[in-house]
Parts: C-alpha cells; structure tokens; sequence
C-alpha cells in the first residue's frame, strides 16, 4: 500500500507540474514571439520582464505541488540577504534534475530569473528547449577533451557563445547560473574524472572566465550555492516526486566579485585567476557537502532567514 500511494504521488506531482508548465505556456509563447519580432531594445527588455512574471507564477505553483503533496524538506540558509534588482553569477554543483527544480523554487521572488548554461541538444525539449531560447540562454556544446584532441578547430567556440549571451544581458539585472562541473554527477563520471575531490567534479573554467569577461563589472555579487542530499546520494526525479523523506540542505554565500580575475589583462591572466579562485571554492564546497544533513527544525520547506 505504501508503494502505491508513493507511486500515485509521484503521478500526481510530476503530472500536476507538466500541466501547469502547459497552462503557463500559453501566455509565454505570443509574449515570446512578440519579444523575437520587436524592433526596440526598450520594448524587448519591457517583454523579458513581463516573461519573468510568467515563470514566476510557474515556480509558484511547482511549490504549492511540492508543498501540498509533501513531498520534500529543505531549509535554505544565506549569509546575507539577495535582491532582485542586482545582478548576480551563481555557481552550484549538480546532482539531479532536482537541483534546477529547488533553484526555481528558493530563488522566485528573491533575484531575477535565472539563466543557465545549458547543452545545446537541451533546445529541443519541448516547451522547455523554447522557454530557454526566449530568455537568450546560452547553449553549448560542452566538447570532451577527445572531441576537441580530434577537432583543435572547436576549441574557444563553447566560449565565444557564452560571450555573446551574457552580452546580451548588460542592460538589465540578471542571475546566470554555471554549473561548473559541465554535468550531473554520477560515481561514474566521478571516477572516470580523476577528481581531486570526494563530493564533487572537477570545475571547467571556459564559461565562468567568459561571463566575467563580458559581465564582470556588472556583477554585483558572486553567489555560491551548495546542494546537499541524504548520504545515499541525489534523488532522480521520479524517486524525488514519490516523496523525498530526507532533509535536503541549501546553503548560500553571498561573495564579493573576485578581485584579481577583474584585474586580469588578458584571456589567459583571467583563465588562470578564475582557475585559482574556483579552485577554492571547490576546496571548501567539497567539505561542506562532507557535513550531515540535519533534519529542518521548522516546517517543510520552510526557508531560514539571512544569518547576521
């Protein structure tokens, strides 16, 4: 019985999410189309904001299903309080599907809607692939080293499309997101990678040195977001919709913009400043994913003021 009704749950929760995605949709795709055709900047960022709204409410309603059906606990911590109107680079490391769904959710109403570096065969999701296309995501290839040992010529193109996205984003506040490890986690992909760490893979620097290069002085802040699931590992999403019976921590710290990657005079003086201060980070977020997860002391879902 209880199988069963985990099982009706997850239905009812990924079902309930795919049906108000759909009725969501349908005010986003003339707003989206009216963006494409637009001939003013003005009127295009005017439209990006009125889009926002839309996923808004989306992410609104993912969190009433998540809540009604109680399927997860989490507590949100921050070190210090966030804004819509600042622009901002989140970085995170990935596990599951469930981490974007948890973003969505922690961040609606906080900051301005995120835009993530996603791969290009993420395009042609439906309604999804085309939601991301009108928000000017940046998508990318993400070559291996041996595609990019075979073709040498593909080497900076990943680099040159983050370019041109966070470009587009200089007129406005804005969240872009980087997942830095280029991929979910997974124990293969961990020992496949050689990774010097225990909880995470290696961090790419390509994108992250690119965004600083076309955004870094309208960054107003760096946000380092750490996901932490139960020691039996990230859920997959069905697994996550039946009822996730472990608390999951979110913790964020709210930096300063690097200093010495700003600094950097050229691409590969700012690729190794990135490489070191990431490399940092990795360091300390790869202890703080070693901690237990504590059951939330409030109720589900409940998010924890700003410490300080």
């Amino acid at each position: 019985m209880r199988w069963a009704l985990s099982q009706l749950r997850a239905a009812l929760g990924i079902g309930g999410m795919v049906l108000w995605l759909l009725l969501c949709f349908l005010p986003f795709l003339p707003l989206a189309l009216l963006k494409l055709l637009w001939p003013t900047a003005a009127g295009r960022r005017w439209l990006t904001w009125r889009l926002e709204t839309i996923t808004e409410v989306f992410s609104w309603g993912c969190e009433r299903i998540v809540r009604g059906l109680g399927i997860a606990h989490w507590t949100l911590r921050l070190n210090q309080a966030v804004s819509r109107d600042k622009t901002y680079l989140l970085i995170c490391n990935h596990q599951s599907w469930v981490d974007i769904l948890l973003l969505l959710i922690l961040f609606r109403g906080r900051v301005r809607f995120p835009r993530f570096f996603l791969k290009r065969s993420h395009l042609w999701t439906p309604v999804i692939g085309f939601v991301c296309w009108a928000f000017d995501f940046p998508f990318v290839h993400r070559y291996s080293r041996e595609t990019l040992a075979r073709h040498p010529e593909l080497r900076g193109r990943d680099a040159a499309i983050a370019r041109a996205a966070c470009a587009k984003f200089r007129q406005l506040p804005v969240t872009i997101v980087n997942y830095v490890e280029g991929t979910r986690l997974t124990a293969a992909k961990h020992a496949a990678s050689g990774s010097p760490y225990r909880h995470l893979l290696p961090p790419r620097v390509g994108g992250l040195a690119e965004a600083f290069r076309a955004m870094g002085e309208q960054f107003d802040a760096v946000l380092d977001m750490t996901i932490r699931y139960h020691g039996i590992g990230s859920p997959g999403f069905w697994r996550f919709a039946r009822g996730y019976p472990y608390p999951i921590a979110i913790d964020v710290q709210v930096l300063p913009v690097p200093a010495d990657v700003l600094r950097a005079g050229d691409r590969e003086a700012r690729r190794a400043a990135v490489r070191q201060w990431i490399d940092a980070r990795w360091a300390l977020k790869d202890e703080r994913l070693a901690q237990p997860v504590i059951a939330p002391d409030r109720a589900a879902g409940k998010d924890l003021e700003p410490a300080g």
